[in-house]
């Protein structure tokens, strides 16, 4: 079952995803596009939860994709000067000077190159219950305390968690409010998002319902890598049992599907992974930055700002994923992530096509199971797809965003 509209000469978008909805499996999803500013396909389809269809208002978790959102309260707090990119995050977090962490800037937070993965040697002070999650002050003092993994700036490791945090708590040491609540009132509210960091209770009941099937359909070798890589998170050791809140001989791979589903776990803000949207919202988003800010007569950072944010600050390997991978399949790993200041640039998987289109220059940030949003500022056009049965696979995605280039050609 499949609903939503396409402007003219969108149609074939629209052909594709009728076509291919079954490849959202157990779950359901959505797909949106502007092109110029102007939105072009918002489709759906699938099912929010059994036996309840997805609807133009159904919210999916989106997962790492929340961290984009994250990185545009920094972006407005930066633009209206209250945020140095190349001060210490000491200067606004004094406490964050301990275990050596005074040389660690806010750009080395924002590409994901400051080195504090985890809690260190500390039990996390969250539980997978949805204890904890909303202690904000517990989360901040745990960070504060714990060591970084490499000097600041030198190696690259994804930040699965401790991004959110950390960017989190310089938006509320700056502006007071929490990040979901800046983000909310400051970018949700003047361009009309339907986007939530931290689902209030009142819209808990249009979230759909997440099922885990990432390894499914990965092909032998890689359904491999993905076990060994599943059991070195669950080791607190490890720079992935670090980045992944390993406790316990489990992790948040492990415990993802049952916490995110949790009310408790949802209405706290987890600004790494948690955020609700629709699809539209993400495209609508990330139309203001492929627009340089401004969108229907509404600016909310400055050009300059803008390509600021985009430029590319880093191109390097992975370490926890060069960590975890068996040894004969770390040439895979070897391969450099690019990063903006905090946005992640156009990635792509050796014998694959780039996730984010044609435009090596497009940027934003995908989610664990295939959450997408970006946007393309060449070509003035952005995305956003959501799905709540979580695959590691990106065919459907990127079918439909070809149909679209294709179209907007």
């Amino acid at each position: 079952m499949t609903d939503g509209w396409v402007a003219d000469g969108y149609g074939t978008v629209a052909d594709i995803f009728d076509a291919d909805v079954a490849r959202l499996g157990d779950g359901g999803g959505a797909f949106a596009a502007y092109v110029g500013g102007q939105p072009v396909v918002d489709l759906w389809g699938g099912h929010a939860r059994p036996g309840v269809a997805w609807d133009k208002d159904t919210l999916s978790v989106i997962m790492s994709s929340t961290k984009g959102l994250c990185t545009m309260s920094a972006q407005v707090l930066f633009d209206r000067g209250l945020l140095d990119v190349d001060a210490p995050v000491a200067k606004y977090w004094p406490e964050f000077d301990q275990e050596g962490k005074g040389a660690i800037l806010v750009r080395h937070v924002l590409t994901h190159t400051s080195g504090l993965l985890g809690f260190g040697s500390q039990v996390p002070p969250v539980g997978w219950d949805g204890s904890g999650w909303s202690d904000y002050d517990a989360i901040a003092a745990a960070l504060a305390a714990a060591p970084a993994w490499w000097p600041a700036g030198t190696r690259f490791g994804y930040h699965a968690t401790t991004y959110g945090w950390l960017v989190g708590e310089l938006v509320r040491r700056i502006d007071g409010r929490t990040v979901g609540q800046f983000f909310h009132d400051e970018v949700a509210v003047p361009l009309g998002l339907d986007i939530w960091i931290g689902t209030p209770a009142s819209e808990h009941d249009r979230v759909s319902t997440l099922v885990d099937h990432m390894s499914d359909g990965l092909p032998g070798p890689l359904r491999l890598l993905f076990g060994t890589v599943s059991k070195k998170m669950r080791d607190p050791g490890t720079l992935a049992g670090q980045a992944f809140i390993a406790s316990g001989g489990t992790c948040l791979m492990d415990q993802g599907e049952t916490l995110l589903n949790g009310r408790r776990a949802l209405t706290a803000e987890l600004p790494f992974g948690n955020g609700t949207a629709t699809a539209r919202s993400l495209a609508r988003t990330y139309a203001l930055l492929a627009l340089g800010g401004e969108l229907d007569g509404t600016r909310l950072v400055s050009a300059d700002t803008v390509r600021r944010f985009q430029v590319q600050q880093i191109s390097m390997p992975d370490q926890i994923m060069m960590q975890v991978a068996p040894l004969g399949t770390r040439w895979l790993m070897k391969q450099p992530v690019r990063r903006s200041l905090g946005y992640l640039l156009n990635p792509y998987m050796r014998g694959e096509k780039p996730r984010f289109g044609p435009n090596p220059n497009s940027y934003g940030h995908d989610g664990a199971g295939g959450q997408l949003a970006f946007c393309d500022p060449d070509r003035r056009i952005s995305f956003g797809f959501i799905r709540s049965d979580l695959s590691s696979s990106s065919v459907f995605s990127r079918k439909l965003i070809d149909a679209v280039y294709a179209a907007a050609a």
